[in-house]
């Protein structure tokens, strides 16, 4: 199973590096800016030996091959990333 995360904070790295022990990889992640995803993928890739793409926005983020969107941003963003995964098919 190949997932993309949203909101890579503490939990969110957590989620990616337990996931990837039991061979489902996040391969894309999306943080809030873009200078943060790339930030936290190279902190992931050192900790952890992780290579993740980091996406520009929302639509570069769904147009990866992934089968599920594992949601880890603050709780009031929730509904957007939600509504946003169930319109291009990724629950």
């Amino acid at each position: 199973m190949k997932i993309g995360i949203i909101g890579l904070g503490t939990l969110g790295e957590y989620y990616t590096r337990d996931f990837n022990r039991f061979n489902t990889k996040v391969i894309v992640s999306k943080n809030s800016t873009l200078k943060s995803t790339i930030n936290k993928n190279n902190l992931l890739k050192k900790k952890y030996k992780l290579n993740i793409l980091a996406a520009r926005n929302y639509n570069d983020f769904f147009n990866k091959k992934i089968d599920t969107v594992l949601i880890c941003s603050p709780n009031d963003s929730h509904l957007c990333h939600l509504q946003k995964s169930i319109n291009k098919k990724k629950m």
